[in-house]
């Protein structure tokens, strides 16, 4: 999966809830960091949104030329295996549930979500600020052409 922060939501035509994805950014490989990705089809994604409204996004299916992986653009609207939009899980998770439309059992679920993940992340976070700057760099520097510039924070 490949999470875009660029993006544009072209809205269809013929349906007011359905959305085309259009990647303003290149897409790179999260398994083997190749640039080159072939588009091989779309797919349907369904997102709930807080008023209960479900609207559906076209994303694109990409084959890495070098590892042959599927991998597919999500934007960042959209959590990762989760059939509610961002802002909705983001409004359980703050406690404003008085704006969502969503089932008890759903809200407990996604905080039971949050709450076991959440030491997960907290980790990762620690780990890449425990590591030396000169580390970090040497890292980045690595990585193939296409990546962010990130010159001027080091």
């Amino acid at each position: 999966m490949i999470c875009l922060a660029k993006y544009r939501l072209i809205l269809d035509k013929d349906n007011s809830n359905k959305y085309y994805v259009k990647s303003e950014e290149n897409s790179i490989c999260p398994v083997c960091g190749c640039c080159e990705l072939k588009v091989i089809g779309s797919r349907k994604r369904g997102a709930l949104q807080g008023d209960g409204e479900t609207i559906i996004l076209i994303i694109r299916r990409l084959r890495c030329r070098n590892c042959l992986r599927i991998h597919h653009e999500l934007p960042d609207i959209l959590v990762p295996y989760k059939r509610y939009a961002g802002t909705v899980i983001e409004a359980i998770l703050d406690g404003t549930v008085t704006e969502v439309c969503c089932e008890n059992s759903s809200i407990f679920r996604i905080k039971r979500w949050f709450a076991e993940i959440s030491e997960y992340i907290a980790g990762c976070l620690c780990a890449i600020a425990a590591r030396p700057i000169s580390e970090l760099k040497t890292w980045w520097e690595m990585q193939p052409a296409g990546w962010p510039e990130l010159s001027g924070l080091w």
